[in-house]
């Protein structure tokens, strides 16, 4: 799941929870994350272990191309019927470079399992839901 245009690789790649997520790079980067800016709202799932880290629920689902960019499909949870959320979001390459600059003004690098990473946050606080 990749697409490549005028400097900017837009690609699906794992962070510690093993879901797919949202990057971006240009040229020799690094990746910058963009799946929470993406979806509408992020949402964890609260640990069923005392001092557990809530975890989030979302990850990339898949990446189309479109005219001037890339559709992005990302599961966002489930509803309260119990059946699978998703949402769609189309970004354009002058969109997805505005993002990585974004990221590369504000955002601190980070060391992941797949090497240094910027990620570009929600504007607003998760939402923490209660286990399944």
């Amino acid at each position: 799941m990749q697409q490549y245009h005028d400097h900017v690789l837009i690609f699906a790649g794992y962070m510690g929870s093993g879901d797919n997520q949202l990057f971006a790079i240009r040229d020799e980067g690094p990746a910058v994350m963009l799946s929470e800016r993406v979806i509408s709202k992020v949402v964890k799932v609260a640990g069923i272990f005392p001092g557990e880290k809530p975890s989030r629920v979302d990850y990339l689902d898949e990446i189309t191309p479109i005219a001037d960019g890339v559709r992005v499909k990302m599961f966002v949870g489930d509803d309260a019927a119990g059946n699978e959320k998703y949402e769609s979001t189309d970004l354009s390459w002058k969109k997805i470079s505005d993002l990585i600059a974004e990221a590369e003004a504000k955002e601190p690098v980070q060391e992941g399992e797949g090497g240094k990473f910027r990620k570009l946050k929600h504007p607003l606080p998760a939402t923490i839901e209660a286990p399944y």
